[in-house]
């Protein structure tokens, strides 16, 4: 993920040196989106190391199966190893 972030940053960094001084509208858009790209990389850093992204993926799972097993339960059919047919 960083080489990502880099990546972008690079890019944009080569946009802003080879623009025009005249492009000004242009330059400002450079910088504006090298200022975001600095402040998504920084939350998404401290998202992953908080822990904050597992912990959701988890979270996220367990839901998952818990709704499986409960449409298991009422459809009294295993809702894990068969599609839901919306159109039936």
């Amino acid at each position: 993920m960083q080489e990502t972030f880099q990546a972008l940053r690079n890019r944009y960094r080569q946009q802003w040196k080879h623009s025009l001084a005249r492009e000004r509208e242009n330059r400002e858009k450079l910088w504006l989106m090298m200022r975001l790209l600095n402040a998504a990389e920084g939350h998404f850093r401290q998202t992953v190391e908080t822990g904050q992204l597992a912990r959701h993926t988890l979270e996220q799972q367990t839901l998952m199966t818990k709704a499986r097993r409960e449409l298991n339960a009422v459809l009294g059919v295993n809702a894990l190893s068969r599609p839901i047919n919306p159109n039936a």
